[in-house]
C-alpha cells in the first residue's frame, strides 16, 4: 500500500505563497472594488475637467483591468477543487499577481499625471488614490514581499517622481520626502506582515497534522477512517484488520501505567514493521488497533497477514528480568464484498473476531502463556532502561 496516503502531509514550498494566502487573496474582493472606483471616479473628474487625452486612457484601462481582475476572481471561486494543489495555487497567484500590477502601473500613472497637469485639485484626488492603494498593499499579510515591493514601487514612485516636478515649492517637495520615507519604512513592515501570516500557516498545518496521530504510539488515529473510505471508493481493494489485545488490562493493572504504556508502544512499533510494505497501522482507542491491507488477490492473504501481526505480537516483552505474554484476538474484512466504506469494513471485522472466536473464520486466536503467578515480584528498572527493553 501506498503509505503517503496515510502518513503525515508536508508543507508546500514550491510557491511564493502558501495555498491557505492564495485563497485569502482571492477571498478579499472588496478592496478591488473600493479601489477601482475610486480610481475610475478620480479619473473621470480629470478627464471632464481637463479633457486630456492621458486621464481619459488611464480611467479607461482601469475599467478593463477592474473587469478582468473581477473576473478573474469569479473563474477562481467556481474551479474545481478537486485540482486544487500548489502548482494550481501558484497559477492562481500569478493570474492575480498580474492584475495587481496591472492596476498599480494605472494608480501609479494616475498619480504622476495628476501632479504634471498643473491642478493642486487633481493631485490631491490622485495622491490620495495612491496613497490609499499603497496603504493597502503594506497593510496585507497576504503577499510575498517581493511582489509587494514591486507593487508599492509602481504606485509610490511616480508620486515622488510628480512631486519632484515642482522643484520650487515646498509643498511638493516635503510631499515627497514624507512618501519616500513611507516607501522605504514598508519594506519592513511587508516583510514582518508576510512571516507572520506564514508562521500562523504553518502552526495551524502541525496542530492539523498532530491531530491525525495518537500522542502516545505515534500511530495514526481514527481520522484515517475517512481517508480508508476515499481509497475504496476509488476502487481499490482493501482489507482491514480489527486487533484487540488480550491480558492487557490485566498487565496494566498489574504493573501500572507506565507499562501498559511502554507495552502499547512497542505494540505499535511491532505491527509498524508487520505493516511498512502493505498498509498501515492504526490505533483505535485503548488496546484495540487497526491495521489496512492492500494488494490482495485472494482472502487467503489476509489470512496469511493476520497470522504475522499475531504471531509477532505473541512474542513476549521483556520488562527489567521479567517477561510480558499478550495476546490479540484478530477479525479481519475485505471492501468492497464487506464493506464500502471504512467503518462498514470496521464493523464487519469487529464482528467477525467476537463471532468467530468459536467458528475460527476471519478471525486469529493467539493462545497466552499464563500471567506471572501473584507472588513474583517485577522489579522495574528505570523508565529509560524499562523502554530500551522493549
Amino acid at each position: 500500500m501506498d503509505r503517503s496516503m496515510f502518513s503525515r502531509s508536508t508543507v508546500q514550498h514550491s510557491t511564493d505563497i502558501p495555498p491557505e494566502l492564495v485563497e485569502s487573496r482571492f477571498s478579499t474582493l472588496m478592496p478591488i472594488v473600493l479601489v477601482a472606483f475610486g480610481q475610475i471616479l478620480v479619473g473621470a473628474i480629470a478627464s471632464l475637467q481637463t479633457a486630456d487625452p492621458a486621464f481619459i486612457v488611464i480611467t479607461l484601462l482601469s475599467i478593463v483591468v477592474t473587469v478582468a481582475r473581477l473576473g478573474i476572481i469569479a473563474a477562481y471561486r467556481h474551479r474545481s477543487r478537486s485540482s486544487d494543489d500548489a502548482a494550481s495555487a501558484a497559477r492562481w497567484q500569478r493570474r492575480y499577481q498580474i492584475g495587481s500590477y496591472a492596476a498599480a502601473t494605472l494608480v501609479g500613472a494616475l498619480a504622476l499625471r495628476s501632479f504634471t497637469i498643473g491642478n493642486a485639485e487633481i493631485a490631491m484626488m490622485g495622491n490620495a488614490v495612491a496613497f490609499g492603494y499603497a496603504s493597502g498593499i503594506v497593510a496585507r499579510g497576504a503577499i510575498p514581499p517581493r511582489w509587494a515591493f514591486a507593487g508599492i514601487t509602481l504606485v509610490t514612485v511616480p508620486i515622488i517622481i510628480g512631486c519632484l516636478t515642482h522643484p520650487t515649492e515646498p509643498a511638493y517637495l516635503c510631499l515627497a520626502l514624507l512618501v519616500s520615507i513611507f516607501y522605504v519604512g514598508s519594506f519592513d513592515v511587508i516583510r514582518s506582515n508576510y512571516e507572520s501570516a506564514s508562521r500562523q500557516i504553518e502552526l495551524k498545518r502541525q496542530y492539523e497534522e498532530m491531530a491525525k496521530f495518537d500522542p502516545l504510539t505515534r500511530l495514526r488515529n481514527r481520522s484515517a477512517l475517512a481517508e480508508i473510505s476515499a481509497r475504496i471508493a476509488s476502487g481499490e481493494r482493501i482489507a482491514v484488520h480489527y486487533l484487540d489485545l488480550d491480558r492487557f488490562k490485566a498487565a496494566n493493572d498489574r504493573y501500572g501505567h507506565p507499562a501498559g504504556d511502554m507495552l502499547l508502544k512497542e505494540v505499535a512499533n511491532r505491527l509498524n514493521s508487520q505493516t511498512s510494505q502493505t498498509g498501515l497501522a492504526i490505533r483505535l482507542g485503548g488496546d484495540e488497533f487497526l491495521v489496512t491491507q492492500t494488494g490482495i488477490t485472494r482472502r487467503e492473504d489476509a489470512e496469511d497477514l493476520a497470522d504475522r501481526l499475531a504471531d509477532a505480537i505473541g512474542l513476549p516483552y521483556i520488562v527489567g528480568e521479567q517477561s510480558i505474554h499478550l495476546g490479540v484476538s484478530i477479525g479481519f474484512a475485505i471492501a468492497p464484498e464487506d464493506g464500502t466504506t471504512a467503518e462498514d469494513l470496521l464493523t464487519h471485522a469487529d464482528n467477525a473476531l467476537y463471532v468467530s472466536k468459536r467458528t475460527h473464520s476471519d478471525v486469529t486466536l493467539v493462545p497466552m502463556p499464563p500471567a506471572l503467578a501473584p507472588n513474583q515480584d517485577l522489579r522495574f528498572t528505570t523508565p529509560i532502561e524499562f523502554e530500551r527493553r522493549l
